[in-house]
């Protein structure tokens, strides 16, 4: 995918506020574990879909601008 098209996809999805909702539930629940959890593993798998969920939501929150350019 080229760079313009994620740029229109994200600027899209950035629209969607019911996705935005969701992935914001989904980072809660993974702060969560990250919080409470003791298990290595688990906060290492923790951790990282929390930083995926996170970047997801930064691209949500740059693309409008970045098509404006």
């Amino acid at each position: 995918m080229t760079k313009p098209d994620e740029l229109e996809l994200f600027d899209y999805l950035s629209r969607q506020h019911k996705l935005r909702e969701w992935l914001k539930f989904k980072l809660d629940g993974e702060m969560k574990i990250l919080v409470q959890s003791i298990d290595i593993d688990q906060l290492r798998k923790a951790q990282g879909r929390a930083a995926f969920i996170e970047s997801m939501l930064k691209l949500m929150d740059d693309a409008p601008a970045a098509l404006k350019k």
